[in-house]
């Protein structure tokens, strides 16, 4: 392994650690919500907020080029975001975001609700018996879907590509370096990267497998 796979290991566990900094606050308001509220439109909500999974990557991608250049909607606020590092956090972020919100409304729908009806009746803000009573239930689930998120984010090729490109030593991450490599004839360099991809991503699922055990053993 010579230190340019190390230093593409590092930005690619980097930008997996941001997007699942950036998808956590959003996986919890969503995911609870979802688990306890009754809305019109309550399918159609969820429906889209998990759609990504079940879009090829290459088509969120461009939809996300879409969106962020500079004729798009939000071009003007982000679009010096694309073919940067953050592009790449980006794509990661809306890619894996579907597996860190499925966790977490299970989660959250696990915790009985007469522990929030019993929290409030003593005077509890919902605040408060949010963090101290459904979040702390509810953990297992969000720990689960933050490991199962950032083995996706970083194993992401498709939307990364196209919102990120394949910049070596800026956005390159071991999935786009791997078809790079591939694409080159470096088919050394692309087996390290995937042996690396490999080790991370059993890492990660296997904390996750251990925990939804734990889980099922209470």
């Amino acid at each position: 392994m010579d230190p340019s796979h190390l230093e593409l290991l590092f930005r690619t566990l980097l930008i997996g650690v941001v997007s699942v900094v950036v998808q956590l606050p959003f996986a919890l308001l969503f995911g609870r919500m979802l688990a306890r509220a009754e809305f019109r439109g309550k399918a159609v909500v969820q429906s889209i907020l998990v759609l990504p999974m079940f879009l090829p990557p290459v088509a969120v991608g461009l939809m996300l080029l879409l969106a962020l250049s500079p004729d798009g909607p939000l071009g003007g606020a982000f679009g010096d975001l694309l073919f940067s590092r953050n592009a790449a956090v980006i794509a990661a972020s809306v890619v894996s975001f579907p597996l860190m919100l499925r966790h977490a409304q299970e989660g959250f729908a696990a915790v009985p609700l007469r522990l929030s009806q019993v929290s409030r009746s003593l005077g509890q803000s919902p605040w408060r018996t949010f963090w101290r009573i459904e979040l702390p239930l509810a953990k297992t689930g969000v720990g689960v879907g933050i490991l199962l998120s950032f083995a996706r984010g970083i194993s992401e090729y498709g939307a990364t590509s196209v919102i990120a490109g394949v910049i070596p030593s800026q956005t390159e991450t071991l999935a786009t370096g791997l078809m790079r490599r591939l694409n080159s004839g470096d088919d050394s360099g692309a087996l390290m990267l995937a042996y690396l991809s490999l080790v991370v991503g059993f890492a990660a699922v296997l904390i996750s497998e251990l925990a939804m055990k734990r889980r099922g053993d209470r």
